[in-house]
């Protein structure tokens, strides 16, 4: 996405999976697999996503801001055991850094406000906020202001209820020490 390039803030949910921004590469060939993707085609989904991820490493790296479903996590134990470690020693690794935040959503929470799919939040000097909602196979670049405040809202109710940095950090030790 070409805003998450330019982008000095970004705020980002999954529902289901672990952010395309926060995946490693072992992941990214499951996920596709799953789905029946071609060699070729998981070849070029690993480049786009790991090429991502630079967005996060790069001089001035924008204030990230990820979500991650605790279901999200739970499957990971589905996943060959050093892919699964890999993803999420990557995510703690990624915690660490100054300019990223995670949290989990717990599974006991309940239904909340981001149900409805994956949202990215981008704000980029001198446009403000953009935001981009994805669905199974599409998404789609909200750029009118009352509905980018409503997938704020949405977003900000659903942060309520998840852990805090530092409980998700552990959320995440523990998986790491199951696995």
């Amino acid at each position: 996405m070409h805003a998450e390039e330019r982008a000095a803030r970004m705020r980002i949910f999954e529902p289901q999976t672990i952010p395309g921004v926060f995946q490693t590469e072992g992941y990214i060939r499951e996920l596709f697999r799953q789905v029946g993707k071609l060699p070729h085609e998981i070849d070029a989904q690993v480049t786009a996503r790991l090429a991502r991820r630079a967005t996060l490493a790069k001089l001035n790296p924008p204030s990230t801001w990820t979500v991650l479903e605790e279901g999200a996590l739970s499957r990971l134990c589905q996943l060959p055991s050093e892919i699964a470690a890999e993803q999420v020693e990557h995510l703690l690794a990624m915690a660490e850094l100054p300019n990223v935040t995670i949290e989990v959503v717990p599974i006991s929470c309940g239904l909340h406000a981001c149900m409805n799919g994956p949202i990215v939040l981008i704000s980029i000097p001198g446009r403000g906020e953009v935001a981009y909602c994805e669905g199974m196979g599409s998404g789609r670049l909200v750029t009118d202001d009352q509905a980018v405040l409503d997938v704020e809202c949405r977003y900000d109710l659903m942060r309520a209820e998840a852990h805090s940095p530092r409980h998700s950090v552990q959320v995440l030790s523990d998986l790491l020490e199951m696995l």
